[in-house]
């Protein structure tokens, strides 16, 4: 199966990297609490030894499925952009509202932080535009209209 390759600023890759981290030391507890619970008792019909069984799993999953994301990763070079791409760091403004953000690949996306991604409906109106395009962005709200004032 080929997988898909994904962008990610280095500070994406940092934070799956530590993400990964984190989740191994969780799992590595779950597998000595599990090798407690089986060396001293039946673990067939034992509730807790099941619960660990399944968070294993499900660790052990998003670890496999984060590392894959890594390994097809392409990292973004920072630098100076001349249109809108993932990574680039864009001010767009309308008569009412002033938006500031960087556009990055779907994975380190998080609106709350001001990374919107470029396959979101925002992201895909301004990719390629540069500094002075005119854009209608759809929201929740209805169209916007926008205009590039800088991308870096």
């Amino acid at each position: 199966m080929k997988h898909s390759r994904k962008e990610l600023t280095k500070t994406g890759v940092e934070q799956l990297q530590l993400r990964i981290s984190a989740l191994g030391r969780r799992l590595k507890e779950i597998m000595d609490q599990m090798n407690d619970i089986g060396l001293s008792e039946d673990t067939s019909e034992n509730m807790e030894y099941d619960q660990l069984r399944w968070e294993k799993l499900g660790l052990q999953a998003e670890i496999d499925q984060l590392t894959e994301l890594l390994q097809n990763a392409d990292i973004i070079k920072e630098g100076s952009f001349t249109s809108a791409q993932p990574g680039s760091r864009l001010r767009l403004e309308n008569h009412r509202i002033c938006l500031m953000f960087q556009l990055v690949s779907s994975p380190e996306a998080n609106p709350r932080i001001g990374k919107i991604s470029s396959e979101s409906p925002i992201g895909s109106s301004i990719l390629g535009k540069r500094v002075g395009d005119c854009v209608v962005v759809p929201t929740p709200l209805g169209k916007i209209d926008f205009q590039i004032k800088s991308i870096g």
